[in-house]
């Protein structure tokens, strides 16, 4: 009688992460803490139960810091270096000792990636500032991706596009 086994599936966002969490004390000074995460599929899966699975890799680091309103901190740190090697040859032909070269490649590539993050927090005291300043994000958004959904989004929500405002 044979013996079927369960697999579950588990969905992993991957990729730069950033995670802020801001808060602000009466003296209008930031505290933030922010937790970075730069995570990528491997080159190479792994083996469970005998089955190839794909494998995550990850980095990830958190820190707390201060700030005040307007100034800008730069956070760096989080160095990754990926090495793969691809052998490409005709088959059979390029696994034959001493000569197998003539017929197949070997290449190395190496790729190196530093995290910098620069961060700005900006305090709200009233809703109009927090209009102006997301009216003013979108302007940007939409003059550098030329995306003009964002209209359809910003009149579904009852607001005023950023190229309708009255001057």
């Amino acid at each position: 009688m044979p013996v079927y086994g369960t697999a579950s599936i588990e969905y992993k966002d991957i990729g730069i992460i950033l995670k802020v969490k801001p808060q602000v004390n009466d003296s209008g000074l930031i505290s933030l803490e922010l937790s970075q995460e730069v995570s990528s599929i491997a080159a190479q899966p792994v083996q469970v139960n005998g089955l190839n699975e794909v494998a995550i890799d990850k980095i990830q680091a958190t820190t707390n810091l201060v700030a005040r309103d307007g100034e800008t901190i730069i956070i760096g740190g989080l160095i990754r270096e990926d090495t793969s090697t691809d052998t490409n040859g005709i088959p059979f032909l390029s696994s034959i000792p001493i000569i197998g070269n003539l017929f197949g490649s070997t290449s190395k590539n190496k790729q190196r990636t530093e995290l910098i993050i620069l961060l700005t927090p900006h305090v709200t005291r009233t809703l109009k500032e927090a209009a102006e300043i997301t009216s003013d994000y979108v302007d940007r958004y939409k003059t550098e991706t030329k995306d003009k959904q964002i209209d359809d989004f910003m009149n579904e929500r009852g607001l005023k596009a950023p190229d309708q405002k009255s001057q």
